[in-house]
């Protein structure tokens, strides 16, 4: 597993990426349903949640206004709860094209 972005030397270091507090309130939908939540901190990997019984391992969908995240529930702690954000994949190369219709021979 990676530690990129996890804390690595113990409970009161640091962070290898920081967490902004933010404060912005969103709504979590999962499996059809919808609860409102409040997003403590956020990061590029991740979110603290507090507000909602969520379960580790639930996916879900956080909606911020018009924009949309997804990811996995890590952790819970009474009602608080990490969110490890999913990452779309960048899109693959083209493939190189050779035209060989045109290619002299030698």
């Amino acid at each position: 597993m990676s530690s990129f972005g996890k804390r690595v030397d113990g409970p009161n270091g640091r962070r290898w990426l920081k967490r902004k507090r933010v404060g912005i309130v969103a709504s979590a939908e999962c499996g059809g349903h919808s609860a409102q939540v409040l997003i403590e901190d956020l990061s590029l990997t991740g979110a603290k949640l507090r507000g909602c019984d969520l379960l580790p391992g639930m996916k879900i969908a956080l909606i911020i206004g018009n924009r949309k995240l997804s990811g996995k529930i890590a952790w819970t702690a009474g009602d608080q709860s990490g969110l490890r954000l999913d990452f779309a994949q960048p899109p693959s190369p083209a493939p190189v094209r050779r035209d060989v219709a045109g290619a002299s021979s030698r």
